[in-house]
């Protein structure tokens, strides 16, 4: 199956791939081009953070040693399908329900971690926990690949995730669509840096006015 069929697939049974077909193939694409730019091998350990739209995982599958893609997904629906869509089920290590997003389950150091659209919809509190579970749980050399949309205002400081809100009008952090949130850009690199870390910065090629950020230990 062909990645625009995996998706369309997917949107047939009631996931959520993150945008229309075309820019869920485009975003796929780029994720997988930027994890090869920054160094990931088939023998190295991805921890796919709110993985269950597939799209990390139509390359990863393709590209990883047996048994060293991993995904934390919450939603049992995108799980579903995640598990459907993959023909071979040893190329994936899931954690089902894990809401907490707790690393911890696989008992495994992770060489990259990849948190593609998870903080465009999350509380600053499911920020702080994916940046500790790099610390604890990253290989000293990891490197984690992360996106999210940046303000200069206060940002969203709401404790649920944007889809659950069930609000019509636009949340705080987020003035003109409902199913994104924006963080404070100070905020996050000060996040980032108060555990060890360094950060560089580009612009998602498909997602106008969303930010990708490399992350690794400083001086690394």
């Amino acid at each position: 199956m062909n990645i625009a069929n995996r998706f369309e697939k997917g949107r047939n049974k009631g996931g959520f791939t993150g945008q229309a077909n075309a820019h869920a193939v485009a975003s796929s694409a780029l994720q997988f081009s930027t994890l090869l730019e920054e160094g990931l091998k088939p023998h190295h350990k991805l921890l796919d953070v709110g993985g269950g739209c597939g799209r990390g995982a139509y390359w990863a599958t393709r590209y990883l040693n047996e048994g060293n893609y991993f995904v934390i997904e919450p939603d049992s629906k995108q799980l579903e399908i995640l598990k459907s869509d993959v023909s071979d089920p040893n190329k994936v290590v899931l954690s089902d329900g894990n809401k907490d997003f707790d690393f911890s389950v696989f008992n495994v150091k992770f060489d990259f971690f990849l948190v593609w659209s998870m903080w465009s919809h999350c509380p600053r509190t499911d920020i702080e926990k994916c940046l500790n579970g790099f610390a604890e749980h990253g290989t000293p050399e990891f490197k984690a690949i992360a996106t999210y949309f940046p303000s200069e205002e206060e940002g969203y400081l709401g404790q649920k995730w944007v889809e659950d809100l069930g609000e019509k009008k636009p949340v705080v952090g987020n003035p003109r669509r409902r199913k994104r949130v924006f963080h404070n850009r100070s905020w996050m690199y000060q996040a980032i840096e108060r555990r060890g870390f360094s950060y560089t910065v580009f612009d998602d090629l498909v997602i106008n006015r969303r930010k990708c950020l490399i992350i690794k230990r400083r001086g690394l």
